[in-house]
């Protein structure tokens, strides 16, 4: 492995994108999108990929980084066998320019598949029209009767995350709420802290305080306690919570899961120790764990030049 940490993080996204493993490709490609110049050499077999995942986080990243020139190799997945592939494809080229249909859309929220509508939520809370609020809201609660009652909830909550983006703040109490499932339904949790950072929703701060250091029978597993504190991480706000130091030692954890949480948030916090940190774990043992570590390190030097000159690149 090169002793450039930049060097090293790019070779290992390239790798990933090759990888055996479809979640490895897909968050390889992801990854890039701190780095668009790579996306736009690796970007190309993703859109082709047998996996519809991979296609879905594929165009999402044309479309994500408006890699225009890239746009006419999305156009053929309008028409693929996968509606959440083609709702990509349609946020692709209207994020490029290019004419889309959009009317697709309102059926694909309405779909008993979890999958599609949930990816139809995301494409148009991306989109970032207000003019889908009522058909959003009309979708919540209906269908999807033979899904297990914990997807459901997590479309949900993806449902209402979409309408605050667009404006309806009707549903930021509901994802609130969310943080404080039952430990046994974990997973909303920690979408609910990944919701609410993505709103910028600083006034939950102190509640996802409370998760990080609650303790006695109010401790939180871990995986909720990082969610949590990359979420505060991303807000930007001063708190209690020390993220770097968490960051730094979760790193090291025996539990690859949360090592890769542990990039993640050391990817939220920035900064020298940060990259010091993701530069442990770029030569993991565990594959998605050095693909976490390296897009988290191209997040960190990209958005910084102190970081540029900490990891040597100028």
């Amino acid at each position: 492995m090169s002793n450039d940490p930049i060097e090293a993080a790019t070779a290992i996204l390239a790798a990933g994108v090759r990888s055996a493993d479809p979640v490895v490709r897909a968050n390889a490609l992801e990854g890039m999108l701190a780095w668009p110049s790579l996306l736009r050499e690796h970007v190309a077999g993703g859109l082709v990929d047998d996996n519809r995942g991979v296609r879905f986080v594929a165009a999402m990243c044309v479309g994500r980084a408006r890699l225009d020139d890239l746009s006419h190799l999305v156009q053929p997945l309008v028409r693929d066998r996968s509606d959440s592939v083609r709702a990509a494809a349609i946020y692709a080229l209207r994020r490029c320019g290019r004419p889309a249909d959009p009317s697709p859309l309102a059926a694909m929220v309405r779909s008993d598949d979890p999958e599609v509508r949930s990816n139809a939520y995301i494409v148009l809370g991306e989109l970032g029209d207000s003019s889908s609020i009522g058909m959003i809201r009309d979708s919540l609660g209906r269908g999807m009767r033979r899904v297990h009652p914990i997807r459901v909830r997590i479309v949900e909550l993806q449902g209402a995350e979409t309408l605050v983006k667009l404006g309806d703040d009707d549903e930021l109490e509901a994802i609130r709420a969310a943080l404080f499932a039952p430990v046994e339904q974990g997973e909303l949790s920690i979408l609910a802290c990944q919701i609410l950072a993505r709103l910028g929703d600083r006034s939950a701060a102190p509640m996802l305080e409370r998760l990080v250091l609650a303790s006695g029978t109010s401790i939180r597993p871990p995986e909720i306690r990082m969610a949590a504190t990359q979420a505060l991480a991303e807000l930007g706000l001063a708190t209690q919570v020390d993220a770097a130091a968490i960051a730094a030692n979760a790193v090291q954890a025996p539990d690859p899961l949360l090592r890769a949480q542990g990039c993640a948030v050391a990817g939220a916090v920035g900064g020298g120790t940060s990259v010091e940190a993701l530069r442990s774990r770029l030569s993991d043992p565990v594959e998605f764990v050095r693909i976490t570590a390296a897009g988290n390190l191209l997040k960190v030097a990209g958005e910084s030049s102190s970081v540029a000159d900490a990891t040597g690149v100028r």
